[in-house]
């Protein structure tokens, strides 16, 4: 289920576990820190936002179905007792484990925290870059070329030529 579950996560970037909450997926902007001149890359995270209230979508059912090649009611019944494990896990034994996740942690207050799993976009490298240097890669950047209308113009003339010939 675990499998089916980060495939979901992945492509409609939302996922709701009943009882449990909503995991998310969001983006981590690139950075720089100025300390030590290094620039680091853009990646995907993934947060959790508790919410026992929480319930899965219809789509969500429908792609586990398809993905798993059986009934809606096989599958709701499947997610319902997984989820309901996954809790049990959770309050038994204050962690739990879902496969290239991450991991559910009870904390001493009751609240449950999430840490995500290392990904292969954790292992890129930084770059070591000088301020002066990044500021001139972000101006050449920003700069704009405005000539794809002389493109449009020529496009036009010669399309009109081509009118002309082929009638006259």
């Amino acid at each position: 289920m675990d499998e089916y579950l980060y495939k979901y996560l992945v492509l409609r970037r939302k996922l709701s576990i009943p009882q449990l909450g909503i995991l998310a997926l969001d983006n981590e902007p690139a950075r720089y820190d100025e300390a030590s001149g290094q620039l680091f890359p853009p990646k995907p995270i993934i947060v959790f936002e508790e919410n026992t209230a929480s319930v899965p979508d219809r789509s969500f059912f429908e792609f586990l179905a398809e993905e798993m090649g059986a009934d809606d009611e096989t599958v709701t019944k499947g997610f319902n007792e997984f989820s309901t494990r996954l809790c049990k896990d959770i309050e038994e034994q204050h962690v739990a484990h879902l496969k290239e996740l991450g991991r559910f942690e009870k904390g001493d207050e009751g609240a449950v925290s999430f840490t995500p799993e290392t990904t292969v976009l954790d292992l890129l490298p930084t770059i070591q870059a000088n301020r002066d240097v990044l500021e001139t890669v972000v101006a050449t950047t920003n700069e704009k070329d405005d000539y794809w209308w002389y493109y449009a113009i020529i496009l036009l003339i010669i399309g009109a030529g081509a009118l002309i010939y082929y009638y006259v």
